[in-house]
């Protein structure tokens, strides 16, 4: 934020993400690419990038927000990709258990049981099966997204914590 760049902007520092996203879209657009990116960096251009060739992955835990970010990029018509960590990362502990490695912070435990009884055509009624990260309800009040618009799910697995193909596999 203090490089002779950014202060030659004379700009809000706020808006330089939506600044650089459109950007970086218009860029790729123009080459004939459709651009993807995580919804928290496209947030900010939601109604700059609805009339672009644009896919957004939602990244944001059920629990926590996620159907109701669908709901805002659906609305907008941009394709959208369930990307949800607290059920499609596939680097999150099988189990609850010191020695199960993997990271926790969007779940204690992601089982094959519970990547089976995801159902991306009603994000709300998980609610009602499914447990927060602390084993507390949560509650989702938020309409059901129109499944026209979801692109289709994507199951993440980040190589910090499968250091091997073994640990790969296992995860």
């Amino acid at each position: 934020l203090k490089s002779p760049i950014c202060e030659a902007l004379d700009e809000d520092p706020r808006h330089l993400r939506s600044k650089f996203v459109s950007r970086v879209v218009d860029i790729g657009n123009a080459l004939g690419l459709t651009m993807a990116g995580w919804s928290d960096g496209m947030e900010d251009t939601l109604e700059y990038i609805a009339s672009k060739q644009v896919q957004v992955n939602i990244w944001d835990t059920l629990y926590g927000n996620g159907a109701t970010k669908t709901n805002e990029f659906v609305a907008h018509q941009i394709p959208t990709v369930l990307s949800f960590p607290d059920i499609l990362y596939f680097d999150f502990p099988y189990r609850n258990h010191p020695n199960e490695p993997g990271y926790y912070w969007a779940s204690k435990s992601n089982s094959t049981k519970r990547v089976f009884e995801f159902m991306p055509g009603n994000l709300t009624a998980h609610a009602d099966i499914w447990k927060d990260r602390f084993g507390q309800d949560y509650l989702d009040n938020s309409p059901i997204a129109k499944t026209s618009g979801i692109a289709g799910i994507q199951a993440q697995i980040w190589t910090e914590v499968t250091h091997n193909k073994k640990n790969m596999e296992y995860m």
